[in-house]
Parts: C-alpha cells; structure tokens; sequence
C-alpha cells in the first residue's frame, strides 16, 4: 500500500528514515526551505533552514551529514547547529555522503574533472570522526551514484553501471544488476535488502522515468517494488526491519 506522508514538498530531493521510524526530508514545505522531520502524525517540523544536497542520518538519529560544496556539513539534529569538514579534495561535483553502521566515519565519492583527459576517476573515501583522517578506499572509471554501508560495516553496495557489492578489506567489487543506469542504494537493517531507483527510458518529449527496485542478497533476484515509471528521481529509502519503502514522488507530467 502506498501512502503520502507529505504533500507539497518544493524542491525535495531525498527522504530518509531515521532510527524511531520518523522521516528526514530536503525540501521546500510553506516557502521554507531546509530540512524537515515528519513527526509521529506526520506534522513537519524544520530542523535546519538553507539547501541540503543529498542528507544521511547518523545510525543514532543525532547527526545528518551532507555536502554543500566546499566540504561535508554535520548537522546536530538537538541543537540545531552545524559544523563544516574539510576533506581536503575539492570534487567538482557534489558527493554522496553517508555514515559507516557504527556512526564513527563518513564515507562519500567524488568525481575529480580535474584531470585531463577523460574518462575522470572516481573514488571512494572514509573521513574518521574520531582523528579527523580521510583515507580512500577506491578508485574506479565508473560513475558512482550513490552508496550505503552493509550492517557490518566491512561491504558497500555502489550505483554505478548497476548495483555493485564493494568489500573493503579485499578492495574487491562484485556486479550484482545491470548493466543498467542505477543509482542511490540504501540497504536494510538485515542487510539482506537493497532498495535502489533506476532510470528505464525516456518518454517522447526526453524527460527521463524512473522505477523502484529491490535486489535480495540471499536469493539474487530483483523486484519492481511499485510496478510502475515516475516523472523524477525517487532516491528510495528503506526501513531498518525492510517493512517499508520512503522515497520522492513527483507528479505525472502533462
């Protein structure tokens, strides 16, 4: 069953669960624009006011981090403050950002364009919030959209061309869909479920669709969640006990 929690959102660019089941939200709700949490009736409430790129809860719900540009923003959700890292590479496009299980490091992707010529890199790295060092993990040709840890904090799953499984002691990637144009995972708490959007097809006028998919790890098959295309990209999210899918949707076009 599919269910609005918030209508009207301006702008919204990805919903995220947090750890008591409430939902996080980059949007634009009454002309505000910020970061919003639905509350136990699904009444928003501002948590930061500004523009948000791609946020990530903290696995305790206390941070949100995200990427403004010139480095990754921390956010205390209590106190309404935020603190700016300095990750030292400037990217030249906005990273993905998100925290290990333990809540301990950062890890984010960038794209470096500064190198010439193409096809630019792109890499994987982890900022340690205990001593402030950022070490990277990977370095690939392929695109990265998205990436969220595995419960054990040892395995990834990455958007690239499809869905990739990325062990980080071996520094090893494994396909595990496409080749398609896949991006955002986000993986459940039993870590056998990964929620993802891909981007099927174009329509007449060139605007792209998007559908929902879920990969299983203990079978290897992958489901259409809501079997159907929207207008926009869902970035989907799901729940830790893998009940319940949150994501981003826009109306059909005319």
């Amino acid at each position: 069953m599919e269910t609005v929690i918030l209508a009207n959102v301006g702008e919204a660019n990805l919903a995220r669960f947090m750890p008591d089941a409430t939902v996080v939200v980059g949007g634009t709700i009454a002309g505000t624009q910020g970061i919003w949490r639905t509350s136990q009736d699904n009444t928003p409430v501002l948590l930061w006011e500004g523009r948000p790129s791609w946020l990530d809860p903290s696995p305790d719900g206390t941070r949100i981090v995200w990427w403004n540009g010139s480095g990754i923003v921390i956010l205390d959700v209590q106190s309404g403050s935020t603190s700016l890292v300095d990750v030292g590479t400037p990217p030249v496009f906005p990273v993905d950002t998100t925290f290990d299980p333990l809540g301990r490091q950062i890890a984010f992707t960038w794209e470096d364009m500064r190198r010439e010529p193409g096809p630019y890199p792109n890499y994987v790295a982890t900022y340690d919030m205990a001593n402030g060092t950022v070490n990277v993990l990977l370095e690939t040709q392929r695109s990265i959209g998205g990436l969220a840890f595995l419960p054990d904090g040892g395995h990834m799953v990455l958007g690239m061309d499809g869905m990739y499984l990325y062990d980080i002691v071996l520094n090893l990637t494994i396909r595990l869909t496409g080749p398609a144009n896949q991006a955002f995972p986000q993986v459940d708490g039993s870590g056998d479920l990964v929620v993802f959007q891909s981007l099927t097809r174009m329509d007449e006028l060139g605007r792209p669709l998007y559908r929902i998919h879920l990969y299983r790890f203990s079978t290897g098959e992958t489901l259409d969640v809501l079997g159907r295309e929207q207008y926009g990209g869902p970035r989907p999210d799901i729940s830790p006990d893998g009940r319940t899918i949150v994501f981003v949707r826009q109306p059909i076009l005319q």
